[in-house]
């Protein structure tokens, strides 16, 4: 029996709620499917006979064993997404090379986490109060929203960041609106959620209260995420694209391609065509 393997993580190693409906329509079809912490035992992976990266969400703790790990995939026979993709996907540094492709991101500075770099990127952007996060992180660990005014929280900020920072504007549209999520599996437009902050909060995410719910979309705001993959280095098989979709304007917040919340609880359906594409792949 063939056997894919979904890289987990050693804080959560268990499947996702939305990983095991797809993992029980491949066993259904007869496909084994473990799960596995990619910063556990290599040996699940060699075995695999196709690996699948999922849920490895404490990546961003720990980036460069993540990028040893990642060496280590290529070895390995078929691996999705690509570990050359993931690789450039890491660090969101990738939204500057975005932005010089065409593509419309939200305004964003980089710069050393160091107060003075980060308020000559506030400057820079015309601003008085922004968000500044790690490059590398994922679901919101070391925001802080900040103000120039406010030297204690500034250090706060800097004490949560890593090797480098980035800032963006504190978005109305992120408290007003929320962020859109759009899923593309295997190069075609799956399915978009709207993903909601708490009141007076920006962090949209489920684990700090967020809400999040299925969205239908017009067909030209779907065909401005598509385009967005053609700016990638190659095609994801699956890909979450997050934007700020309202009648004003559209501008892409972030491309994960490493280990996205693809949402198939809601959307149970597309976790049949996720699994169909994966089979494919075995064969």
């Amino acid at each position: 029996m063939a056997t894919i393997v979904f890289a987990t993580c050693r804080e959560q190693p268990n499947l996702q709620a939305s990983d095991k409906i797809v993992a029980d329509v491949l066993q259904g079809h007869g496909v084994g499917v473990i799960a596995a912490p990619w910063n556990g035992p290599f040996d699940p992976f060699e075995e695999a006979d196709l690996i699948v990266v999922r849920s490895t969400w404490d990546y961003a703790a720990t980036p460069g064993a993540f990028l040893e790990w990642l060496v280590r995939l290529r070895a390995c026979s078929k691996v999705f997404n690509d570990p050359a993709l993931m690789m450039w996907n890491m660090s969101k540094r990738y939204m500057a090379r975005l932005r010089e492709g065409g593509v419309p991101i939200v305004p964003t500075r980089f710069c050393a986490p160091h107060p003075r770099d980060i308020l000559a990127a506030l400057d820079d952007l015309g601003l008085d109060e922004g968000i500044v996060k790690p490059v590398y992180g994922a679901g919101g660990s070391g925001l802080s929203i900040i103000r120039r005014d406010d030297a204690d929280g500034l250090r706060r900020a800097v004490s949560m960041l890593n090797a480098s920072a980035m800032v963006q504007p504190k978005l109305n549209e992120i408290t007003s609106v929320g962020e859109t999520s759009l899923i593309f599996i295997d190069g075609l437009f799956s399915h978009a959620v709207l993903k909601s902050p708490p009141e007076g909060r920006i962090l949209c995410q489920e684990e700090h209260g967020g809400a999040s719910n299925l969205v239908h979309l017009d067909a030209e705001t779907i065909d401005m995420a598509q385009s967005v993959l053609d700016r990638l280095p190659e095609l994801p098989l699956y890909v979450r694209v997050d934007a700020i979709v309202t009648p004003a304007r559209f501008m892409i917040m972030e491309v994960e391609a490493i280990e996205p919340e693809l949402f198939f609880n809601l959307a149970p359906e597309q976790a049949h065509v996720f699994a169909k594409v994966l089979l494919g792949r075995l064969s």
